[in-house]
């Protein structure tokens, strides 16, 4: 990895750039640590409890200023401006290729201050709900969060990331104010930038134009999960061509640092089925799945699942070939050469992904908020073998519980 990566801390919000020398794109984000899944808080010694939705709603309502129009002003620069939400953080980014300073000192500005009225946040809900809609007719959403909630009773994780109607017709001024003020804060932002830029003068921008909040006034709370399932099956008929599974995995230990777990299970699920391991051969010349089956890992503080995904007529043989897989690993371990072939393999990837900046800034900025990056990252994957994964793998599926999500066709 040539690129040089600068860090620097201002005013308590974690800042990097990343320089690409030669590209004409560049981009810049201002992620916050606060999602979706973050609905209950402490403050004043009191618990609070907020709307399903309520990041997501406080995401669009943030491009709302009183004297002009965000998106056109970005647009007037040469810049493409957008925001995400999902479980654990909201992030503010635009792409251009030039007019960068001026971009960064409106998207600064725009994450700095915020917005809202009882008449644009009543327009807003008509937009979130048509949102919602969508969601509800998409098969692959649909069984991912039936899956959410076969797996957790109390975490925030299992709530559509944009809330359901009822809670978008809870959403006012207030609470927006109320989010904005304790989460959109100095320490729990981060700011990356990447591109054919210069550091230092990124950072005096930064300095001049970021103006948040000294400290949180609150704190999330992540509520404890039992290890037990709500339920290990769940079954909805939608208009689909074909069967569409999720199997889903709880973690239960949290011993390692989050960076160890993140690059470990990277490894793990890829030795366990990649599209080069034999699990994965047999399934697909059986004809239980196609090119379209995956699998991810998502980590949160106390706060982990790995899910397994795809199409499938033969969804239980699937499931059964899973489990049987990562019992046949946990008795007989993991040899340290299918480590050495997958560690190659996820080092050659990681530096492909270099050639993109989105990827760049998409991938640190997530790292930033959890405390680590992406050259710290590079470094755990040099140094995982064959006893860390086998440790991991036996920590990941402690008790091989898991559940099944299905979309049956109709």
């Amino acid at each position: 990895m040539k690129e040089k990566i600068y860090y620097k801390n201002i005013e308590g919000t974690n800042c990097c750039v990343i320089k690409k020398k030669g590209f004409t794109e560049k981009e810049a984000m201002v992620i916050f640590k606060y999602g979706s899944k973050d609905t209950q808080f402490l403050a004043d010694n009191k618990v609070n409890y907020l709307p399903f939705g309520t990041a997501h709603f406080l995401e669009h309502k943030l491009f709302e200023d009183k004297y002009i129009n965000i998106f056109e002003a970005f647009s007037r620069l040469g810049a493409n401006a957008n925001a995400y939400t999902n479980f654990n953080s909201t992030a503010y980014y635009f792409k251009c290729s030039d007019g960068f300073e001026k971009s960064l000192a409106l998207l600064l500005k725009m994450v700095s201050s915020a917005y809202f009225t009882d008449e644009n946040v009543e327009k807003e809900k008509g937009i979130i709900k048509q949102e919602i809609k969508m969601y509800e007719d998409d098969p692959n959403w649909q069984g991912y969060f039936n899956l959410l909630k076969c797996m957790y009773q109390k975490s925030g994780v299992k709530e559509n990331i944009a809330g359901d109607e009822s809670s978008v017709n809870k959403m006012t001024p207030d609470i927006l104010y109320g989010c904005y003020n304790n989460f959109y804060t100095k320490d729990n932002a981060a700011v990356i930038c990447c591109g054919d830029i210069d550091a230092e003068t990124v950072f005096e921008s930064i300095s001049q134009n970021l103006s948040l909040s000294d400290e949180k006034n609150a704190e999330i709370i992540n509520p404890d999960e039992d290890e037990a399932f709500v339920k290990d099956f769940v079954k909805r008929k939608m208009n689909t061509g074909q069967n569409i599974f999720n199997i889903g995995f709880k973690e239960s230990e949290f011993s390692d640092t989050i960076v160890d777990r993140i690059c470990e299970t990277k490894i793990l699920l890829d030795i366990i089925c990649g599209k080069s391991s034999k699990l994965y051969n047999k399934m697909y010349n059986c004809g239980f799945i196609d090119e379209r089956f995956g699998f991810e890992y998502f980590l949160d503080h106390k706060l982990g699942f790995c899910v397994f995904s795809g199409s499938s007529d033969y969804c239980d043989r699937v499931k059964d070939m899973l489990l049987s897989e990562i019992e046949s690993l946990k008795n007989f371990g993991i040899d340290e050469n299918e480590v050495i072939r997958s560690r190659k393999k996820h080092i050659g990837e990681f530096i492909r992904n270099f050639n993109s900046i989105s990827n760049i800034v998409n991938n640190q900025a997530e790292l930033l908020i959890k405390g680590t990056g992406l050259d710290e990252m590079l470094a755990k994957i040099r140094q995982i073998d064959a006893s860390k994964i086998n440790k991991r793998l036996n920590s990941l599926f402690k008790n091989n519980l898991c559940a099944l999500s299905l979309i049956e066709k109709s």
